[in-house]
């Protein structure tokens, strides 16, 4: 169980998650709970005190001097999430959706953006229920954030827009109906707080960076079996050999990934050298063609999760 909101996520947090190999939960310390209380009572505060907030009270971008009326405060977050469901393109798969509302769950869990408590709840609903929304790919990625995608995860709370669940591509509507729950009514200012973020790209770049990461172990992998292959000579690959290359010694840290590529080649070339045979490493061969190919985290000789 990944516990979401009192700390950062890793790359490797939102990758299990997008992969279903972990559920998330909010904390449920004291001190977690006051903080998004606090965060939801200060918007309300200040909307009765001073009546005039950036997205709440006027419109957004070049409408900000436009002024929302008191009775219809609470219904522009419903009207900014149909605003921008335009979204066109292929669909992201559902791996790369669940990253998304994950990254975006972490962000508003940090009890800075004014949500309520009933709104992060439902985004971890939609997680460990796997009733994910379904997103286009081409938006407005990446302009004053990604706020086209976005809204398809807002559209997906208020009960519109479509879902995968269970296989299907179905209206989030119908899943609602079906468990009993009712579409959840965004306070002021949460649809801005849902949309107005990176989160998309930033789930893009964890999933592309984890495939990078297999991909570069893959290679050296590969690297290390032409070497034995070819009968070559592995102490080239030596890592006091690269420790002393002027080019690389600025760069040189534990963890840098020049220092994992080098490492893990000359431990490679070494481990597969004992082996003596070529028939003999074939086993080994195969059982790690297969990891790879088939997307597992590879615990070879090193943890590349």
């Amino acid at each position: 169980m990944l516990i979401v909101g009192e700390t950062p996520l890793s790359i490797e947090n939102v990758v299990a998650v997008a992969r279903k190999e972990k559920q998330v939960a909010l904390p449920t310390s004291a001190e977690w709970t006051a903080l998004i209380q606090r965060g939801a009572d200060f918007l309300d505060q200040l909307l009765q005190d001073e009546g005039v907030i950036y997205g709440v009270t006027t419109g957004y971008g070049d409408s900000c001097l436009v002024e929302i009326p008191a009775h219809q405060v609470h219904e522009l977050p419903l009207h900014l999430s149909r605003f921008h469901g335009c979204g066109m393109g292929q669909n992201l798969d559902l791996i790369t959706a669940r990253a998304v509302v994950v990254v975006r769950l972490c962000s508003l869990a940090r009890g800075y953006s004014g949500v309520s408590h009933a709104l992060l709840q439902r985004l971890v609903w939609m997680l460990n229920e796997d009733v994910i929304p379904v997103i286009p790919s081409e938006g407005s990625v990446g302009a004053s954030g990604d706020l086209t995608p976005l809204s398809y995860i807002a559209g997906a709370l208020v009960g519109e827009r479509d879902v995968y669940y269970q296989g299907q591509i179905v209206p989030i509507a119908q899943v609602y109906a079906e468990k009993g729950i009712q579409p959840l009514v965004m306070r002021p200012k949460e649809g801005l707080a849902l949309m107005n973020g990176t989160a998309v790209m930033t789930a893009i770049a964890c999933l592309n960076y984890k495939k990078a990461e297999q991909i570069s172990f893959a290679s050296t992998l590969i690297t290390a079996l032409n070497v034995l292959a070819l009968e070559g000579n592995p102490s080239h690959f030596d890592e006091v050999l690269d420790k002393n290359e002027e080019y690389i010694i600025e760069s040189w840290r534990e963890g840098h990934p020049c220092y994992k590529v080098a490492k893990n080649l000359a431990e490679l070339c070494s481990c597969l050298s004992v082996l003596g045979k070529v028939e003999v490493a074939s086993d080994q061969i195969v059982y790690l063609a297969e990891e790879i190919f088939l997307g597992k985290v590879l615990r070879v000789w090193h943890d590349f999760s």
